[in-house]
């Protein structure tokens, strides 16, 4: 064998960093849930545990531990008269809820609601709608806060 070729040990430590890099990947892309997320750490945990370095498996670890972790994007916004609007992506659920008109005195006046459970493909669904509700605050004279 060459001095170039990789060996089992470094063949395995590199999928098992590549597959982690596609896991965070897809998630953030919408293109895989929380909940998928998590399984696909869970599943790399349990097949590459003791074959890869000790830095790869507490990596893994920390993964797992922070995945574990509902993840919640917020945005907020205000207007020039005071209304507040609040934004959130609950990635454990494909669901995005919107809230606002929201003054110090009188709290939220509109909460709206929007899930994708029916689509194709959820999470990417609620992302890009989530994306598509963030440039609509700011073209109506809302400014992220």
């Amino acid at each position: 064998m060459s001095d170039l070729t990789p060996t089992l040990a470094e063949e395995i430590e590199r999928k098992t960093l590549e597959t982690l890099e596609s896991l965070v990947s897809r998630q953030r892309g919408g293109r895989i849930t929380q909940v998928e997320y998590y399984a696909g750490i869970e599943s790399l945990w349990g097949v590459a545990a003791g074959l890869v370095s000790s830095e790869v498996t507490h990596m893994i670890a920390s993964m797992l531990d922070h995945a574990k972790q509902p993840v919640v994007e917020t945005r907020l916004f205000i207007r020039a008269n005071g209304n507040m609007a609040k934004i959130q992506h609950d990635f454990s659920t494909p669901k995005i809820v919107v809230k606002s008109d929201c003054s110090y005195i009188s709290g939220w006046k509109s909460v709206r609601e929007k899930t994708f459970e029916n689509e194709v493909n959820p999470q990417l669904s609620a992302k890009q709608y989530f994306e598509k509700v963030v440039a609509a605050m700011s073209a109506n004279g809302y400014v992220e806060v």
